[in-house]
């Protein structure tokens, strides 16, 4: 019983870490949203307007439309640029995982935390995986497959949204 009591009192630990980080991570990205280079390539190759982008791709903030043709269009090439969609709409769930790590370890150490050890910590506590595979399990599809980019996005931004909540 006391391993028990001990695992939940640290995975607590881990969670509460865990929403802590991304909840930082979402106040900085309320004041603005942060484009990565591949998404300007597609915004720049589609001609699009940034500003309608923003509005509608805030996964973190609100559930992204799925049956936008303009933004299941820019999903598509960003997620292909970004090696988080394949040629055939398949999504790279492993990949997805690295970048959400990546930017997770990014926040740490611009928060200045015990970065290794915090990192370690969520990675290895098994939160962020836990996230995605709920995630993956859906096994998303659309009718292109930037709409089933739109769908997975959804579901990783309301498991964040749950997990701060919690």
């Amino acid at each position: 019983m006391r391993r028990e009591q001990f695992l939940q009192k640290d995975n607590t630990k881990l969670r509460n870490l865990f929403q802590a980080v991304f909840l930082s991570a979402l106040l900085v990205g309320a004041f603005g949203y942060t484009w990565h280079p591949e998404e300007l390539e597609c915004v720049e190759e589609q001609k699009l307007d940034k500003a309608e982008i923003e509005s509608l791709n805030d996964p973190w903030e609100k559930p992204t439309p799925e049956d936008n043709k303009v933004l299941n269009d820019f999903l598509e090439c960003s997620w292909k640029k970004r090696g988080t969609l394949n040629d055939n709409g398949e999504i790279s769930w492993d990949k997805i995982d690295d970048i959400l790590a990546e930017i997770l370890k990014k926040d740490i150490e611009e928060n200045k935390s015990d970065s290794d050890e915090v990192f370690a910590s969520v990675i290895s506590g098994g939160v962020l995986q836990s996230l995605l595979n709920t995630c993956r399990e859906q096994k998303f599809h659309g009718n292109t497959p930037g709409q089933a980019a739109a769908k997975a996005q959804n579901c990783i931004g309301e498991k964040l949204r749950e997990a701060l909540k919690d």
